[in-house]
């Protein structure tokens, strides 16, 4: 599935780009958008936007993944998100688990058994 939301010259308004991120919300599994823009902090209204459509739960575990802890996560904006990892004893392996889903009802998951040891 293709979505356009510039003209053929690379144009286009902010209103048209954010028209066709909830298009394709409710449509696509997985979204890529490229524009020729450099980061953005996260406030803008394309990012606003983005951050309505997504959502995302993060866990850790120390245990091997027999137990989990709900990881402090803060909103960067843009879809990214930022997570305060545990405190662990050296040689400890720390697992990461992390689900999102977006307007459209699309879901992942993934796990990562011993993602890291200290």
């Amino acid at each position: 599935m293709i979505g356009k939301v510039l003209n053929d010259q690379g144009v286009g308004l902010e209103s048209w780009v954010i028209a066709g991120m909830q298009w394709a919300a409710t449509r696509a599994r997985i979204v890529s958008m490229s524009f020729a823009t450099g980061p953005s902090p996260g406030y803008d209204l394309q990012s606003r936007a983005l951050n309505q459509l997504s959502t995302s739960h993060h866990v850790t575990s120390v245990d091997g993944g027999k137990t989990w802890q709900l990881a402090l996560v803060k909103t960067l904006g843009g879809g990214r998100f930022a997570g305060t990892m545990p405190e662990v004893a050296a040689g400890v392996g720390v697992s990461l688990r992390v689900t999102a889903s977006d307007a459209g009802g699309s879901k992942v998951a993934e796990t990562i058994i011993k993602a890291y040891h200290r």
